[in-house]
């Protein structure tokens, strides 16, 4: 076994301790056919990964949460299935609103991750990541489109494959 699979299994077995992943079976339908959309919708505009992976857990206290460290090659969103629920209920919010813009917003974090790992925060100049995750996830959901930053990020993506 690499050294590399040694460490996917690692960090699998981290994830499962640590945040009491769910299977996806157990997790709402709608749920997951909304993350699975975001996720397309996501890769449709940006395509920086081939793969993201979504990973339903119910020991967190946010909606969402990006796993540090994963950009630079498939980047992993953990989902609250108890907390999304939550936020339908507590501010009158479809489902699907709550699920994309969770996703969408945790994989702005990645973004930011990989512009930092990759291109030494080249492309992305601002002051407060979490305001700057939350434009891009309203901009992305509401009107599909992205900042000129994210363009230039992706326009180097692209130019170095």
């Amino acid at each position: 076994m690499s050294i590399l699979n040694e460490l996917e299994n690692y960090m699998d077995d981290e994830l499962v301790n640590d945040y009491n992943v769910q299977d996806e079976s157990t997790i709402d339908n709608d749920i997951v056919r909304y993350a699975n959309e975001a996720i397309k919708t996501f890769k449709e505009s940006i395509d920086i990964w081939d793969d993201i992976k979504i990973t339903y857990v119910d020991s967190i206290d946010e909606l969402g949460k990006f796993r540090s460290g994963t950009a630079s090659s498939t980047p992993s969103v953990l989902l609250n299935k108890d907390g999304i629920n939550d936020a339908v209920d507590k501010y009158n919010v479809p489902l699907e609103t709550i699920v994309t813009t969770t996703i969408f917003h945790e994989l702005g974090h990645a973004m930011c991750e990989y512009d930092f790992d990759i291109y030494d925060s080249k492309f992305f100049d601002y002051d407060d990541e979490e305001e700057f995750v939350e434009d891009f996830a309203e901009d992305l959901y509401k009107y599909g489109q992205v900042s000129e930053e994210i363009s230039k990020l992706l326009s180097q993506v692209r130019e170095d494959k």
